[in-house]
């Protein structure tokens, strides 16, 4: 009798979609400002793990050696640097990574379950939830014990209303007061230093903000939701800041070498040195 082993149940997948504005975002935009190609590298690494093992994975030496392995030029420390950062900047799920060490995200599970919609899988258990899985009847989250602080995801402060708002000529000057609270200082204050501004330009950050959004009220331009504005606010201003550093190289006249006493210079004729 020939006796047929059941195949076990795959929990990863082969391969995952990835955003063709993903490298615009404002949090990888972030990693590429401090880390350089560096961090874009290991964020593509760690997703590729963690779509490899399912949609999470615990955060462990084991998976930090390997990592290494696979990013020459990447120390450990690094590593651990990129980690924290995203973690900071809601890449991943805070709670999740404090209370348990685990890399997961609700954008990651998403996508993790648009690909595996169609797999059979009414006894799987599906720990670390955040979302909702379509595959199961409801599957009840874990239980999650808050160890730290929840920090705002870049660029919206997550002291608001989680409501979009839907920005047009008369809500302008809203968002904008919104972007500059003190709920979002801590995003204003990584975005000052990705734009090589010090803490001091402030003043001067808020001038270009406000001439940008006046620019839109003009033109009633209309954003999707307070996202889609800050998004659309922070890649304007960095294209300002980056003519006017364009200007600025422009206008720099080249200063004329003062001949030393031992320099040639012509003297009108064509004998001796001028031949």
């Amino acid at each position: 009798m020939k006796i047929i082993m059941a195949r076990p149940l795959k929990t990863g997948i082969d391969y995952f979609p990835l955003d063709v504005d993903f490298f615009v975002d404002e949090k990888i935009v972030a990693v590429n400002y401090e880390f350089g190609i560096k961090g874009e590298i290991a964020v593509i690494h760690l997703l590729c793990a963690i779509y490899r093992n399912g949609y999470f994975i615990e955060w462990n030496e084991q998976l930090l050696n390997k990592l290494n392995r696979e990013l020459p030029g990447v120390s450990v420390g690094l590593l651990k640097m990129i980690v924290e950062r995203l973690v900071k900047w809601g890449f991943f799920d805070q709670n999740l990574f404090y209370s348990s060490s685990i890399l997961t995200s609700r954008g990651i599970q998403k996508r993790y379950f648009e690909v595996t919609r169609k797999r059979k899988s009414k006894h799987a258990s599906f720990p670390y939830l955040i979302t909702t899985n379509d595959n199961e009847n409801k599957p009840e989250p874990i239980t999650r014990t808050m160890t730290q602080p929840k920090i705002s995801e870049l660029p919206a402060p997550m002291a608001h209303s989680s409501q979009a708002v839907i920005a047009g000529n008369t809500d302008n000057a809203k968002c904008l007061d919104r972007f500059f609270s003190e709920g979002n200082a801590a995003n204003i204050e990584t975005l000052m230093m990705n734009l090589s501004m010090r803490p001091e330009e402030k003043g001067s950050l808020r001038a270009i903000a406000e001439s940008i959004v006046n620019e839109w009220n003009v033109t009633s331009f209309v954003h999707l939701d307070y996202s889609d504005w800050a998004r659309h606010l922070i890649n304007t201003i960095r294209i300002r800041l980056q003519e006017r550093e364009k200007g600025k190289k422009v206008n720099v006249k080249p200063k004329t070498p003062t001949p030393s006493n031992n320099s040639y210079q012509f003297n009108g004729g064509f004998g001796g040195q001028d031949i």
